[in-house]
């Protein structure tokens, strides 16, 4: 069947030109238990692991079963597998927070638009009758008739804003002699 798993970690250690003492200190295990491996004796799954990491051995024979060294994404499959677990719980949370976030969205829309299409201030309407008071005879029909869609209230109407009028032009100044 498999060759015992002491000669396969002594023939790898040897391939590798590795005394027993520089190995056990590079897996950080006793020299005597490498002793031990490698004449037959059980060791625990863990200094197994430690060996074969050292000696880049991927496939172990351990009885009548081979041992697979799991890929490397498989850590971080489980890593990602408890991760999910530990927030589970959290996930209704954070629903109910988003549910939450959406409906105070929502009202904050509502005021921000009823604030906007609030009437003007008092301030607002004095500025614009002094304008108005001001306006040259010819305008006044455009804004009598501007006047009456407001009054009414028409949704789709928009006043449009009076283009600044250009400052005069100051007149050429002389030149000093």
């Amino acid at each position: 069947m498999f060759e015992p798993l002491g000669q396969v970690i002594r023939l790898r250690r040897i391939q590798r030109n590795l005394t027993m003492d520089r190995l056990a200190r590079m897996a950080g295990v006793s020299r005597r238990q490498l002793s031990l491996l490698e004449d037959g004796h059980n060791v625990s799954l863990l200094f197994l692991t430690k060996i074969a990491k050292v000696l880049e051995i991927t496939d172990l024979p351990v009885g009548d079963l081979r041992l697979r060294a799991a890929p490397p994404e498989l850590a971080v499959i489980v890593s990602a597998s408890e991760m999910l677990e530990r927030i589970k719980p959290t996930i209704s949370l954070w629903t109910a927070a988003e549910q939450e976030i959406q409906r105070t969205t929502a009202a904050l829309d509502e005021m921000i638009e009823r604030s906007l299409s609030a009437g003007p201030s008092a301030r607002d309407v004095v500025e614009a009758a002094e304008r108005l008071a001001n306006l040259p005879a010819s305008e006044h029909d455009a804004v009598g008739e501007t006047l009456r869609l407001l009054a009414q209230k028409d949704p789709d109407f928009r006043v449009p804003r009076p283009e600044p009028a250009e400052p005069p032009q100051p007149a050429e100044r002389r030149r000093r002699r």
